[in-house]
This record gives structure tokens, C-alpha cells and sequence, in this order.
């Protein structure tokens, strides 16, 4: 049988009520076990269909069951998993189940995995400090201290440095914070680690820790390694670390050494991040020395890279007390022949008020980026670049329009919400999902009631397949400010064809009667498993994408195993020409270069919706991940690391590298287009 008529007849019988699709592919017996573990992943199966597989001989097939469990991320696995662990023979397979603990951070797992500790296999017990790291359980602090310190295997201390800033970082919120006792030995271990340890690997993993946690760490070390360390790694994620400490002379000196020495060694990464650094002297002694030389980096001759020019002109807008010299400075790096750079130069100017009143122009601009940082830099002027931004929201571009409903929800302009709310309601009623979500958005943020019917309508006008997220966002905001009234609005919901919407639908109606209705999750149609050697051109090695882009070329290594449908997605829009003069819209400099969207702005998807495929691969300079607004909901765009980014790791899915060409990515700018996509 023909695959096409095979994956046809299964769509049909599993359409048929009273059968299982689960049940169904296992008796099929054309179907390899393999494919029947996918199947059952990307169906989102309960976690028991997965068990029987841990009862097969063969290790290969316990290990891609092992990786389902991962994906699917239900903490009902979690006994499973600790039952297992106690048996397993192969490694490979224990380091998976241990991957699947840290997905799932259920702390009940912190037990067994400080018995892993103690394992005798170096990336075992690395991979169980990593997953006790995400457990959010203060209580394994100590012992994974005890692993930086003591630990012999590189590896494992380079996990243990991760695992520690997880479990304080500032990005996860005052609950990462950790006992001050604790706190303090985590501190010097990490620090110790930072000047001692031999490894590179270990270092710039220990500096990266410190530049994120949450409490106060001592800047002595991670001066000391900015100025030493042979590492760029080290030193960049050394100088985002300083950013954090207390002005002091001896940092300020540090931060001007890095720049001066990286620059002249063509390490664009510290650069940026030193400068950034010098922006806490703004209000200090040393404040016009440092803004004379920030702005000395804008000047033509000294850097040719974009990036750092951009973090100078961005930096200078925090230095009020610079005067002209500093406007004139920014207003002169309006003219750089980067849009980048231009765009950081206004937005600079409106930190520090517009003197010049020179927003005013650029929000004329036919360049709909520039007219993009003139919003930013609108609104950080507070209440005076109100103007501007209640004319940007009437823009003609999409994406300005939503940038400035955006904006408008900062409690700064409460005060002004009668001349809001009607934006908002002017833009929710258009056909654009990204202009409906945020115009919801913000009148949920100003509790507009009057807007009800306005939501109500926008809903029922939204049942395009890509409007899923607005109709979610509407009954949202419907559910949160409206009450008794809405009832039938809700019992219509409760019909969407979008589960969330569904859930969201049924909890309103709760709260209004009081009775729970139970949501079904939709049956969701069955993803075909890419074959290698059918859809790949060599079975036996990754394939490589080139892209031809405005900048120059790049070439891309794909992880067919570690992503199937996501790389047979990307090949297959390649190949289709779906990419074809597509652009770039969002770069962050030293985080991501992102792109591939055919609306331009980040919304769009090309009606594909991924389950997501995370693994155990790891997000370090020039990797490739699916950006997503959620769980489970990839599309079609990519994004591109400038630099490495722990924070990532297990939470996007990661399906390839730049194996040839990481100048080219660090040189793409916003609006840079792809010219061609050759998959060979």
C-alpha cells in the first residue's frame, strides 16, 4: 500500500467513533515501533500508552519512549519515571528519564535525583544536576554546591553552575530566591569557580550564573575575569554581570578596558555588553567623561560593527545631564548608514525628553521601523509623547498600530483612558488578529465594560483558522469585566473550535452558574513522521540550508533526529519557496536575530501549528530554534543566537546550527531578507 492511501485510510477509521488511534497503530503492521511512540507524542496521549514500551530489550526503543515522556511533560509520569530509573541498564536512557524529571519540576523527583548524584557515570550525574536545577526547590541547593565544588568531571560542574542560577534567577521571579546562608555559599562557589576552574566551559557557565541571579553578588570576581579571562564568553557574560553592581571607579575602569581591548580583537559580543554597563555612571562624577566616550564610539572610523554603535547611542540616553553635546551626538547618528543605529539614536533622544523636538520627523518616516523606535522612544517620555503615540496608533502599518495599543496599556496614561478605549475599539473591529488581540488586550488593562459589544462582535468575526489566539484573548477579556449577562456569549464559546477558547469559555460559565462544564481536548489530526531517507536526500547525515540572504550567506546543519517534523517543515517551505524575499523583524543584539514571517511582524504562522520537540541539545552561539507562543504551537518562523542562552534550553525547540557563516547572521538587521533557501 502506497504511503499516501495508507495515512489516508488510518485518518478514516480513526475519524470512526468507538476506536483509538493509539490502539489502531499498534496493530498495524506496517507501522515500526518508532513511528507508534511519535504517533502517540503528537497525539498528546495519556502517559501510560508510553509506559509498555520501557518492557522492550531493545534500548533504542526505551530511549525514544523515554524522550515522549519529555515532550509530553505530565506529571503523572513522575512515579513511572522514579520506578524505572531504579532498573534501567542503559545510560542513555537514564540520562532521557532524568531530562523527562527536570521537564516535568515536580519536586517530588529531588530524592531521586540527588541519588544520582552519586552515579558513577559522569553525564548521569550531570544530568541530574541539570534537571535539579529546574525543580524550584530551594533544598537542592546545598547539594548541588557540593557538586561545583567537588565534583572531578567538567561537565558535571558546568551543569551544577546552570542549576544554581535556575534556582535563583531573576528572570523566574522573587520565588527563585534562595536563603541568605545559601545564597552566600552559592556566591562563592560560583565566584570560585569563575577564577579557578581550568575548563572554559565551566567558566563562562559560572559568569553567566552570576550575571542572572537574584541576589547581590560580589563584583571583585567578576571584574577580575572580565579583565583576565581568555575566554570571550567569560568576559562578555562578565560585563553583563557588572551591570547589576553599584557604580564604583574600579568597575567603570574595567568596563572601559573591555571595550577598548574586545573592540580592537573584533569581539563585538563584550563590547555591548561593557557599554551597557557605563550607563550606571550617568548620574556619577565620572558622567561626562563617560558619555565623551560612548559617544566617541559613534563616530565614524571606530567601530564598523553595528551592534556596539547601537548600544553607545542607546547607553547615551541615559545621561541627562550631558546636554547638547550628547543631543547633537545622537541627532548626528540619525545619519548612520545602519537603520539599526538610527533606530537606538531615537529612542535615545526620547529617553532623554526630545530637546529638539526631533521625534516629531522621524515619526514621519516611510520607514516603518524607524516610525517603530519613534514609538519606543515616544513612550519613554511619559505623558509628553502622548501625541505621538494616539497618531501611531492610526498608522497605516499593522505592526505600528499594534506597537502603539501596545504602549497605551502603561498605567501612565490611565488618566486618559476615555480617549483610549476609543483606539481600541476601532481596532478590534478590524480583520487582523494581531490588532484584535491587542485592542482585547487593552481594554481588558482599562476594564472598559462599555466595549462588551464591540468584543462580543469582534469574536463572531473571528473564525479564521489564524484568529485562534485573538478569539481566546476576547472571551478573556469578556470573562474578566463582563458578568451574568454575557451567559449566552459563553454558552456560544463553549462551542469554539479552539480547545483553550473552550476551557476559557467553560470557567465563565462557572463563575456565572456556578456548574463546570468538561472540556474534551478536540481529536487533533495525526502528523506525518518523517521517514529519513525518503525525506531527507541522505539517510545517514544531517541536511544542510543554505541561505542566500541581503548580508551574504549562511549555511544551516539540520537535527533530523532530534526534530523530525520540524526540519521536514522547514524543508519543505524552503523548497516550496515560501521564504522567498522574506525578511527579518526582530534583532536583539547578543540574544536572537529572528525571521522568516510572511506578515513581517511576528504574528504570522503560514497556518502551521508544530508540536513542540524539545531535546537535549543546547542553545550556544548560532543555534536555530522554533520561536512559539506557547506550548506546542511553532509555525514557521526561526530564530538565530547571537550568543549562548541557557534560559532557552528545554523550553523552544532546537532543530539546527550555523555550521558556516555566524558573521553573516551577526550582521542581519531588521528588514534584511532572505533571497533563497537551497536545502542540499
Amino acid at each position: 500500500m502506497k504511503k499516501s492511501c495508507r495515512f489516508a485510510f488510518l485518518a478514516l477509521i480513526i475519524a470512526l467513533p468507538g476506536f483509538s488511534a493509539c490502539h489502531l497503530l499498534s496493530d498495524l503492521p506496517y507501522k515500526s515501533t518508532f513511528e507508534a511512540i511519535a504517533t502517540r507524542e503528537d497525539l498528546r496521549v495519556g502517559v501510560d500508552e508510553i509506559y509498555p514500551y520501557f518492557d522492550y530489550e531493545n534500548a533504542e526503543v526505551r530511549l525514544r519512549a523515554a524522550l515522549a515522556l519529555v515532550r509530553l511533560r505530565n506529571e503523572k509520569a513522575v512515579d513511572f519515571i522514579i520506578r524505572h530509573l531504579d532498573k534501567e541498564s542503559d545510560r542513555r536512557v537514564s540520562r532521557m528519564l532524568l531530562f523527562a524529571l527536570g521537564q516535568i519540576g515536580n519536586p517530588e523527583a529531588g530524592a531521586t535525583l540527588t541519588k544520582f548524584f552519586a552515579s558513577s557515570v559522569d553525564d548521569v550525574r550531570a544530568a541530574a544536576v541539570e534537571a535539579a536545577g529546574k525543580l524550584s526547590d530551594q533544598a537542592l541547593a546545598g547539594p548541588i554546591i557540593e557538586m561545583l565544588e567537588n565534583d572531578r568531571s567538567p561537565l558535571v560542574k558546568a551543569e551544577a553552575c546552570l542549576a544554581l542560577f535556575k534556582l535563583g534567577a531573576k528572570r523566574y521571579g522573587p520565588k527563585s530566591g534562595l536563603p541568605s546562608e545559601i545564597a552566600a555559599l552559592r556566591n562563592d562557589a560560583l565566584e570560585r569557580a569563575l577564577l579557578e576552574d581550568p575548563e572554559s566551559g565551566v567558566r563562562w557557565r559560572a559568569a553567566y550564573a552570576l550575571s542572572e541571579i537574584s541576589e547581590p553578588v560580589s563584583s571583585d570576581a567578576l571584574r577580575n575575569a572580565l579583565d583576565t579571562d581568555e575566554n570571550m564568553w567569560t568576559r562578555c557574560f562578565a560585563a553583563r554581570g557588572l551591570q547589576a553592581m553599584p557604580a564604583t571607579p574600579q568597575i567603570r575602569k574595567a568596563l572601559i578596558r573591555a571595550c577598548n581591548e574586545a573592540n580592537d580583537a573584533g569581539e563585538w559580543n563584550v563590547v555591548v555588553e561593557a557599554i551597557k554597563g557605563l550607563g550606571n555612571y550617568a548620574d556619577s562624577e565620572q558622567g561626562l567623561e563617560t558619555a565623551a566616550f560612548l559617544i566617541n564610539y559613534l563616530l565614524p572610523g571606530k567601530t564598523f560593527n553595528f551592534h556596539i554603535r547601537a548600544a553607545a547611542a542607546r547607553t547615551l540616553g541615559r545621561f541627562e545631564s550631558g546636554g547638547d553635546t550628547i543631543v547633537k551626538a545622537l541627532v548626528r547618528a540619525t545619519n548612520d548608514p545602519s537603520r539599526t543605529v538610527v533606530g537606538e539614536a531615537i529612542v535615545a533622544l526620547g529617553a532623554l525628553g526630545d530637546p529638539q523636538r526631533y521625534l516629531e520627523k522621524t515619526a514621519q518616516s516611510p520607514d516603518r521601523v524607524i516610525r517603530l523606535k519613534t514609538l519606543e522612544g515616544a513612550r519613554l517620555m511619559g505623558i509628553d509623547g502622548l501625541d505621538l503615540l494616539f497618531d501611531f496608533a492610526e498608522d497605516e502599518s499593522i505592526r505600528v498600530r499594534c506597537a502603539s495599543l501596545e504602549a497605551l496599556k502603561d498605567p501612565v496614561y490611565s488618566e486618559f483612558s476615555e480617549d483610549i478605549v476609543p483606539l481600541a475599539e476601532e481596532a478590534v473591529q478590524l480583520n487582523d488578529m494581531s490588532l484584535r488581540y491587542t485592542a482585547a488586550e487593552l481594554l481588558l488593562e482599562l476594564w472598559s465594560t462599555r466595549s462588551i459589544p464591540k468584543l462580543r462582535a469582534a469574536y463572531h468575526q473571528s473564525f479564521k483558522p489564524e484568529m485562534e489566539e485573538a478569539r481566546l484573548k476576547i472571551v478573556e477579556s469578556v470573562s474578566a469585566i463582563g458578568g451574568p449577562e454575557d451567559e449566552e456569549f459563553f454558552k456560544a464559546a463553549i462551542e469554539d473550535p479552539y480547545y483553550k477558547v473552550r476551557v476559557q469559555a467553560s470557567d465563565a460559565l462557572a463563575s456565572i452558574s456556578g456548574e463546570l462544564i468538561e472540556i474534551e481536548p478536540k481529536s487533533i489530526q495525526r502528523r506525518i513522521v518523517p521517514e529519513v531517507g525518503e525525506d531527507y536526500k541522505d539517510g545517514r547525515s544531517n541536511p544542510v540550508a543554505r541561505f542566500d540572504t541581503s548580508k551574504g550567506s549562511f549555511w544551516i546543519e539540520l537535527f533530523k533526529e532530534d526534530a523530525p517534523a520540524h526540519v521536514k517543515n522547514f524543508i519543505d517551505l524552503a523548497k516550496s519557496g515560501v521564504y522567498y524575499k522574506l525578511s527579518f523583524h526582530r534583532v536583539v543584539s547578543n540574544f536572537v536575530v529572528q525571521g522568516l514571517d510572511p506578515r513581517g511582524d511576528g504574528w504570522g504562522y503560514n497556518n502551521i501549528v508544530l508540536r513542540d520537540e524539545i531535546n537535549q541539545r543546547r542553545f550556544l552561539s548560532g543555534y536555530v530554534g522554533m520561536p512559539n507562543s506557547g506550548p506546542d504551537s511553532g509555525g514557521c518562523q526561526v530564530f538565530i543566537t547571537h550568543c549562548p542562552t541557557p534560559h532557552l534550553d528545554g523550553e523552544f525547540t532546537l532543530f539546527g546550527r550555523v555550521i558556516y557563516g555566524q558573521e553573516v547572521v551577526d550582521s542581519l538587521e531588521i528588514g534584511d531578507r532572505v533571497d533563497r533557501i537551497k536545502i542540499g
